[in-house]
């Protein structure tokens, strides 16, 4: 848990970024618990949510994170503007990127069945409106046309290149 942490306890952080990547800090603070949202009633209400500020140093790298759940070993969280995971123990960061690797697999498996479902309601548009599926047809056309104008292109070159004379 984050409140039992101590200086120089080893924690784990996983940047979510585009091009994911993990670190291994160490703990640089001793962190007291805090109520989350102070309240007027004080100890009168035992429970509220306790909170940590954590330091921790990656090589010459400092980040903080203020308002940890001090109750857990593992949260997801922001540092220097970018989604950070911080975790106590090695066995939760594994947990935290199996799940994240869990859905970016979901994410491709899920590719086929929504490039059917996107030409099934491309389909459907043009049944229910006319003007969609003309901008489709002339779409269509447009393509086609370049096509062959690519094609002429090649063609045209291939017969210069033959036509021309050769200098040797």
């Amino acid at each position: 848990m984050f409140q039992s942490a101590r200086p120089n306890s080893q924690v784990y952080l996983f940047h979510k970024t585009d091009d994911p990547y993990i670190e291994v800090g160490y703990i640089s603070n001793s962190p007291i618990a805090r109520p989350k949202f102070p309240s007027p009633l004080g100890a009168l209400n035992p429970q509220q949510e306790m909170v940590v500020d954590l330091s921790v140093k990656v090589d010459n790298a400092s980040y903080n994170f203020p308002a940890l759940p001090a109750n857990l070993d593992i949260a997801d969280t922001y540092s220097n503007g970018e989604n950070v995971v911080i975790a106590m123990s090695r066995d939760a960061m594994n947990a935290e990127i199996l799940s994240a690797k869990q859905k970016a697999d979901d994410i491709v498996k899920s590719y086929d069945k929504n490039k059917a479902l996107s030409a099934k309601y491309n389909t459907l548009l043009q049944k229910i409106n006319p003007e969609y599926a003309e901008k489709q047809e002339q779409q269509l056309k447009i393509e086609a046309l370049s096509n062959r104008v690519d094609k002429l292109t090649d063609a045209v070159s291939k017969l210069v290149g033959t036509l021309s004379p050769k200098t040797d």
